[in-house]
Parts: C-alpha cells; sequence; structure tokens
C-alpha cells in the first residue's frame, strides 16, 4: 500500500497586517516552513468590484475594506524564498497586464 501524506497550504493576504507591519508576511513566511507549512500562497488584488465593500448573500466573497494595504505578490514571495528553504511559494493571481 503505498504511503500517502496530508499537506498543509495557506492562503496569506496582506491585509492581514496595517501597512507599517508588512515586514510581518516575510516572517510569517519563514515560521510556515520552520512549522511544515507545504504550500503558502500570495493572493493579488490590485482590482476591486464598485461593490467589494458589500456583502453579496449569493456569494462567500466576504467584504473588503478598500484601505487596507494588498503588497505586491511577486515582491512578497521573493522576499519570503530568501528566508524559507521547503515552502513551497504559489502566487494566488497575477493580473499581468497590470505588470
Amino acid at each position: 500500500m503505498p504511503s500517502r501524506r496530508i499537506r498543509l497550504a495557506l492562503s496569506v493576504e496582506g491585509s492581514i497586517f496595517p501597512l507599517d507591519q508588512q515586514h510581518r508576511l516575510i516572517e510569517l513566511g519563514r515560521v510556515a516552513d520552520e512549522a511544515g507549512v507545504d504550500d503558502l500562497t500570495v493572493p493579488e488584488h490590485v482590482l476591486m468590484g464598485s461593490n467589494a465593500s458589500e456583502q453579496d448573500p449569493w456569494s462567500t466573497w466576504e467584504p473588503r475594506q478598500l484601505e487596507l494595504p494588498w503588497p505586491e505578490p511577486l515582491l512578497t514571495l521573493a522576499a519570503m524564498a530568501g528566508v524559507t528553504r521547503r515552502l513551497r511559494l504559489v502566487s494566488g493571481v497575477v493580473i499581468a497586464p497590470l505588470r
């Protein structure tokens, strides 16, 4: 019987930290790596709909506070790569025409 392993993945939004504490995202990547997390995803939210701060009763999408920071995902992932060894770093979505 082949052995199976459960993988653990996290999605980390920059908005979990205030603007002056965005450096903590890099520390979070290091801690996740040391804790054995397999994948860490950093999403991008450059574009928000006009109703992004409202709850849609038919959706699982959570309302957003538009003033919260959304760091650039590729730079965030690059910084995390410098402090991790085995963690797989994943970009949630990158809107290529805006880069």
